[in-house]
């Protein structure tokens, strides 16, 4: 059973009000111009998703994880997000073999499984033997509970 939870956005007279379950906040926007307004609501909903994303684990650092790219500025980013992480874990690939990978994974991946990652693990696996040891011993680059549950 999936569970939904509402999350309500509203405009009062001089406030913006949030509410989630039995938690309301209204926020003053009194003085604020239109612009500032839409301004304030979607950085709140930014920050609101960046959390959300992080408690699903779906980012490390900087580097957003999860993706699915369907177009190419997405696979392109993909694709410079895995050298980025390869070359953190000292395998440097051209960006061309990194892309070759990465159209592979993405026609035998899942519809809800991270190309990103697909790619990142099928290249570790393939190119592991070029770490050094001191590299090996280090932190891996995504959280252990994502690990294991993008290998299931």
């Amino acid at each position: 059973d999936v569970v939904q939870y509402i999350f309500d956005i509203s405009r009062g007279t001089e406030t913006i009000d949030f509410s989630f379950e039995q938690l309301q906040q209204k926020i003053s926007v009194r003085g604020l111009s239109l612009l500032n307004e839409h301004l304030f609501v979607k950085m709140v909903l930014n920050i609101h998703s960046t959390l959300v994303m992080g408690r699903l684990e779906r980012y490390h650092g900087n580097i957003m994880t999860c993706v699915r790219p369907s177009n190419f500025k997405l696979i392109d980013r993909s694709i410079r997000y895995i050298q980025h992480m390869l070359q953190h874990d000292g395998i440097n690939l051209s960006y061309e073999d990194i892309c070759f990978q990465c159209f592979a994974e993405l026609e035998t991946a899942r519809p809800d499984e991270p190309v990103v990652v697909k790619t990142y693990k099928a290249l570790m696996a393939k190119y592991s033997s070029q770490l050094s040891s001191s590299t090996v011993g280090s932190a891996p680059r995504m959280p252990p509970k994502m690990m294991n549950s993008i290998s299931q």
